[in-house]
């Protein structure tokens, strides 16, 4: 038997519901002399501002386990990457290129595996931080064991969408090289010199068109499925089932979801900006008159390393912000097109009534009737 949620039935034994309206189903019958509704659906800046509480409610995991130890395994593993490099660089410098070639291919290597650590944490840190939201909607302050406990269970399929995105992105990035060559050789076979000005004026700005006809398609299909992770951590659904839902779900809220993207992107880019001109003014001054190439390079490469820490830092802070983001659009989706609210709201009416919440059934799997009727306030 599957625990994963399914339009249309609830996991567990009982009758099968309809299939899920299109619209808000009816009021839940819970008036004001009973237990208030403590949750309803949510505005863009609710939304935004509740992203970040989130992590105020609950700092130490969040801090800890999804900033600071990602952060400290990509730096490591970027300087096992980068070492290699700078003596290759080194060796090349005083006239040993041979000696140079294993350092600097292992040095690609670890690079690669750079790149494969980079996309696993994503996934996980995703996870780890949808694992807290879902933990804080049920009224829980989760600690980091309960968190990674939690997320054991959905690790795998968070990896494959994750290898899926990857896939995404290597083929967008082969469809846009083909349509480059392609134009390239248009352009060639018509007589137009890529080295003249004149021809420039007119391939610059084809070429943008191009890219701008490549991207577009990109941005719309990973938006449309940016809701998977938390339908994976929410609904413990499978991969198959999140990228339907997601596809469902976003429907009429693409552009809440894709500016929400850009707004929490766009305090990302700004910060790492002011950073990366700092460091880079460093740089310069600290090579200022300096005629020794080792030295620059050594130099360079060590400020390159401190650079990232900052960099990562604000990757991570941002990611968990995204992560809470796309997870209460998830919720609010939810709570728009079906019965989530009312479950939420039954759910947390038993556990004011002092029902432990190993005796309720998960909200998020279950439709209000599997919960007793909140009771009136004496």
């Amino acid at each position: 038997m599957s625990d994963s949620y399914q339009p249309g039935q609830p996991p567990g034994e009982g009758p099968v519901l309809p299939p899920l309206p299109l619209s808000p189903p009816p009021a839940s019958p819970v008036t004001r002399a009973m237990v208030p509704p403590r949750f309803g659906s949510m505005e863009f800046g609710q939304i935004f501002l509740r992203s970040f509480s989130l992590i105020r409610e609950n700092p130490k995991p969040l801090i800890v386990g999804a900033v600071l130890i990602p952060v400290m395994v990509n730096l490591l593993v970027m300087v096992l990457a980068v070492i290699p490099q700078t003596l290759g660089q080194v060796l090349v410098h005083s006239g040993e290129p041979l000696a140079a070639v294993p350092i600097l291919i292992f040095g690609m290597a670890a690079s690669l595996v750079q790149a494969v650590v980079s996309v696993a944490l994503s996934a996980l840190v995703q996870g780890y931080v949808l694992t807290n939201l879902r933990e804080s909607t049920l009224g829980t302050r989760a600690t980091n064991q309960r968190l990674i406990a939690e997320l054991r269970g959905v690790a795998g399929r968070l990896l494959l969408y994750s290898l899926l995105v990857l896939g995404l992105g290597l083929g967008f990035g082969i469809v846009l090289s083909i349509l480059l060559c392609v134009l390239v050789a248009v352009l060639a076979i018509g007589g137009v010199s890529l080295e003249s000005t004149a021809s420039m004026l007119v391939v610059v700005p084809v070429g943008l068109i191009t890219m701008l006809i490549a991207v577009v398609p990109l941005v719309w299909v990973v938006t449309k499925l940016s809701l998977t992770p938390a339908l994976i951590v929410l609904q413990r659904a499978t991969v198959a089932q999140a990228l339907r839902g997601s596809w469902r779900l976003s429907r009429g809220r693409f552009w809440k979801i894709l500016g929400m993207q850009l707004a929490i992107g766009a305090i990302a880019v700004v910060g790492s900006a002011i950073i990366f001109f700092l460091v880079l003014g460093v740089i310069l001054l600290a090579n200022a008159g300096s005629t020794d190439a080792l030295a620059q390079i050594a130099m360079s490469t060590s400020l390159v390393v401190l650079l990232n820490i900052p960099l990562l830092l604000l990757s991570g802070a941002s990611a968990v912000v995204t992560a809470n983001a796309m997870g209460l659009h998830t919720i609010d989706a939810r709570m728009r097109t079906d019965w989530l609210a009312a479950s939420l709201n039954h759910y947390a009416a038993a556990r004011v009534a002092g029902v432990p919440a190993t005796a309720l059934r998960d909200p998020f799997l279950s439709p209000p009737g599997a919960f007793p009727p909140p009771q009136p306030e004496r």
